[in-house]
This record gives C-alpha cells, sequence and structure tokens, in this order.
C-alpha cells in the first residue's frame, strides 16, 4: 500500500508543472519571434542580391543609392532586434531549464514520498 503524498507537496509540484509548461511556451513563442526576424532579414538579403544583379544605368545611380543607404539602415534595424530577441530567447531557455528541474525535483520528492 502506498501512502497519500502531503497534500504541500502535491501544491507545490502542481505549481511547478504550471510554471514550467509556462516557461516553454514562453521559450516557443520567443524562438518563432527568432525564426521571424531571420526569415526578415533572409528575405531582404534575397531581394538586394536580386537588385544588384541588375546593372542600373547611370541614371539610375542615385536611385540605387539612396536604396541601398535604406537597405542597409532596415538590416542594422533587424539585425538589432534580432539580437534582443535572442537575448530574450537564451533568458526564457535559462528559466524554462530551472523550472524543469525544480519540476523534477518536487516530482521526485512526492515520489519518495509516498
Amino acid at each position: 500500500m502506498t501512502a497519500k503524498p502531503d497534500p504541500k507537496l502535491a501544491g507545490l509540484l502542481q505549481i511547478a508543472t504550471v510554471l514550467a509548461d509556462r516557461a516553454c511556451q514562453d521559450l516557443a513563442r520567443a524562438t518563432r519571434d527568432c525564426a521571424a526576424l531571420e526569415v526578415r532579414l533572409d528575405t531582404l538579403s534575397q531581394m538586394t542580391a536580386q537588385a544588384v544583379s541588375v546593372a542600373p544605368d547611370l541614371a539610375e545611380e542615385a536611385i540605387v543609392a539612396k536604396w541601398q543607404r535604406a537597405r542597409n539602415d532596415r538590416r542594422a534595424d533587424l539585425l538589432q532586434h534580432l539580437a534582443i530577441a535572442q537575448a530574450k530567447r537564451l533568458e526564457k531557455q535559462a528559466y524554462a531549464r530551472q523550472a524543469e528541474g525544480r519540476r523534477q525535483a518536487l516530482e521526485s520528492l512526492v515520489t519518495q514520498a509516498s
């Protein structure tokens, strides 16, 4: 016959499980955000490659130079956003690991107590 687990431990395990699940959801959301920014950067790079492959005539050079400056500014902005998103993702990953570790530790305690 197994003993009934301590209600306090069972409650703590429930809380730890909810927190671990939320941390994993936050990590998944942060990962999707990073992936979306990487896709936008890749699209920008592909558009640039296509535009550069066409040789402009002298009348278009000023327009192309202005477009390249705007593209470089946009790329720098996207890279900055990506760096921020990756830093947030790393924080979420660390938090998810901690939350899962706590959940497993409490699960082990509940198992040992019963």
